[in-house]
């Protein structure tokens, strides 16, 4: 595992795709499948620092497809391996890194809308460690919104602190505006995430409702300036983002919102167009 990490740091940026990916899962199993053999393979978040840390936007690449490409594996039960050892694992993953993990994706991402011009691909590795994040089966329930019954994402209680700070919707909504696809589905895609929260992940109604009252208004630009709706992935994104809106929000809370009869018009609109 060791040996991995010093290959992708030392020759990494300069290696092709492929190699550089098959080292990711290779490092990913490793971490898996020792979880409990060593501590020092649960140290996976001080292990990506030192490539954000290099000061290069090549390793900063690096470390966050490392994380993304863990999560998901984490994320996937190993062929020929008990349910019940993947589900431990996953648990203890989730519980020990996963918001460390998050938050150091929403930090970065902070840090890049910053900055006067920001490397599109770290945004959008970024964006693909966030919903790699936001995707995860937190529960073991497999959730699936094929199905009829579409629930809710079950994320833990620890998460509350920076799913209601509004700041991360409207910085999604800002990505999404000033960035083009695949970038921008990938925005698109982490709002849809976060608007299947469970509804007791909130401290009260209030701020569940200034929660609902974000992503409504969110929509609204988007629907006035039609930004980025030519593209057929944000447009998909877009109406799913919709359509867990109405799914997860009672009719009542959502007329509550002080822009809805401006936003059920374009609603209306929308859904017109769209099937014709």
């Amino acid at each position: 595992r060791s040996f991995v990490l010093d290959a992708l740091f030392n020759k990494g940026p300069t290696m092709e795709a492929w190699v550089v990916t098959k080292l990711n899962m290779l490092f990913a199993r490793l971490t898996k499948l020792g979880w409990y053999e060593d501590d020092r393979n649960q140290d996976v978040v001080e292990d990506a620092m030192k490539f954000v840390d290099a000061g290069t936007p090549a390793h900063s690449h690096l470390g966050y497809q490392m994380l993304t490409t863990l999560v998901t594996d984490m994320n996937t039960p190993t062929k020929n391996r008990a349910l019940s050892d993947h589900r431990k694992t996953a648990i203890s993953f989730r519980d020990l890194v996963l918001l460390k993990i998050f938050q150091l994706a929403v930090r970065s991402l902070t840090h890049l809308q910053s900055l006067p011009q920001s490397p599109p691909v770290l945004v959008e590795a970024l964006l693909s460690l966030s919903v790699a994040c936001l995707s995860f089966d937190f529960v073991g329930t497999c959730f699936d919104e094929s199905g009829e019954d579409m629930g809710s994402i079950q994320i833990p209680s620890n998460w509350r602190p920076l799913l209601e700070a509004t700041s991360l919707i409207k910085m999604l909504i800002e990505i999404y505006t000033q960035q083009v696809s695949p970038t921008s589905s990938l925005a698109m895609e982490c709002l849809v995430r976060i608007a299947s929260v469970r509804r007791s992940l909130f401290t009260g109604e209030q701020q569940r409702q200034a929660f609902l009252s974000q992503l409504v208004h969110g929509t609204l630009t988007i629907f006035m300036t039609q930004q980025g709706l030519s593209d057929h992935e944000n447009y998909h994104n877009f109406c799913r983002l919709l359509g867990r809106l109405k799914t997860n929000y009672q009719l009542n809370e959502i007329v509550a919102v002080d822009c809805y009869a401006e936003w059920i018009n374009f609603v209306a609109q929308f859904t017109i167009q769209s099937l014709r």
